[in-house]
């Protein structure tokens, strides 16, 4: 059984925390490990994970919060986990609501910038206050549940002190574990929001898929656009699109190529998370695709679209330099500050460009 263990006297005093639990945790695909562990904050404020084996302490280090797991749910990321481009073992899972010490229920941010942890950020642009600010994809991050910090599915998990939110008494806790991920709907919708008159589909409408409807209805406030459902579920399809008073319900059944035949869309959510739904969402966006879930796995077509997602990427269709010397530095590209933590070496490009991008031989381009 999980217990909290206090310190006592000066230890007691020093603002030294300890719980002890068991859990299962990702070793590798589709294999878990039942193990005790530790969750441990040191005199200096410091947070490590000890596990009960010979294996060193893990330090995640200061800005944590310490809550006791009352709900979690499973994210299609904790499918795919092992296949991400993170390390194994680690206890995952990041959808929840927590309880706080004094027993009020909380949702939490996942990822544990500088900025989240309630620390300096002068020294990371990606955290210092301003316009510019992209906290969430600071370089030294870790995120919960899916990369070295540990997650929900657990009877205890740390949460970055600046990123807890209190539940409101309105929402009940079984309802208030989809914030997250509506949390990540919203923020899709916000980051490619519908014009007046547009035509707007989501390409597979099921868990994140929905949320991304409920987002877009709530927006129809705002602005006045069509929606569509594309499912190849037809229950799925008649159920969302009287929930989220959809215009247009497309059942593509078996035939998706007939059933999506002369139809076309201003704006597209991608959310299937496979190949195919990737390519057919391509095929009927107008102005822009927005993919927003993909399985992790790397396509023999389209490798790596999963650091396309996680760094929050824009594909433009702008016409590209013609000499080597102007095209040299675009695809060298990396986000400030961020190649001293990690590199993203993946350059998504048309295939109509590929000679052009191979006269360019310093860059060692890999292409489909």
């Amino acid at each position: 059984m999980p217990r909290t263990v206090l310190a006592s006297g000066a230890a007691e005093a020093a603002g030294e925390q300890r719980c002890e639990f068991m859990a299962h945790e990702l070793v590798a695909e589709n294999a878990f490990a039942w193990r005790p562990f530790a969750l441990w904050r040191d005199a200096a404020q410091c947070w490590h994970l000890s596990r009960g084996d010979e294996s060193e302490d893990v330090v995640l280090g200061t800005g944590y919060t310490l809550l006791r797991t009352l709900y979690a749910s499973v994210c299609s990321t904790d499918l795919a986990r092992h296949v991400l481009p993170f390390p194994l073992p680690q206890i995952i899972g990041h959808e929840a609501v927590g309880l706080t010490d004094d027993g009020k229920a909380v949702v939490v941010d996942i990822n544990a910038s500088h900025r989240a942890r309630g620390l300096d950020c002068a020294q990371c642009p990606y955290c210092a206050p301003g316009p510019q600010a992209m906290h969430s994809q600071c370089p030294a991050r870790i995120t919960l549940g899916i990369d070295r910090l540990p997650g929900v599915f657990a009877p205890y998990f740390l949460a970055p002190c600046q990123n807890i939110v209190m539940l409101p008494q309105c929402v009940p806790p079984h309802v208030g574990v989809l914030i997250e991920p509506f949390a990540a709907a919203l923020h899709a919708v916000e980051a490619t929001p519908p014009r007046n008159g547009d035509r707007v589909c989501v390409v597979g409408p099921r868990r994140l898929g929905a949320l991304i409807l409920a987002a877009l209805s709530a927006q129809r406030d705002k602005c006045k656009f069509e929606l569509t459902a594309l499912s190849r579920n037809v229950a799925v399809a008649q159920q969302v699109g009287t929930l989220f008073g959809c215009d247009h319900v497309v059942y593509t059944g078996g035939d998706t190529e007939s059933a999506v035949k002369g139809r076309c869309f201003d704006v597209v959510f991608d959310t299937t998370g496979t190949q195919s739904g990737f390519e057919l969402a391509l095929s009927l966006a107008k102005r822009v695709m927005h993919l927003k879930s993909t399985s992790g796995s790397v396509d023999n077509s389209v490798p790596h679209m999963y650091h396309c997602v996680l760094e929050e990427l824009s594909l433009t269709g702008a016409r590209l330099p013609p000499s080597k010397a102007a095209l040299a530095p675009l695809l060298a590209f990396t986000w400030p500050y961020d190649a001293a933590y990690r590199r993203n070496d993946n350059i998504f490009v048309d295939r109509n460009t590929i000679t052009v991008h191979n006269s360019v031989p310093s860059l060692n381009l890999d292409f489909p």
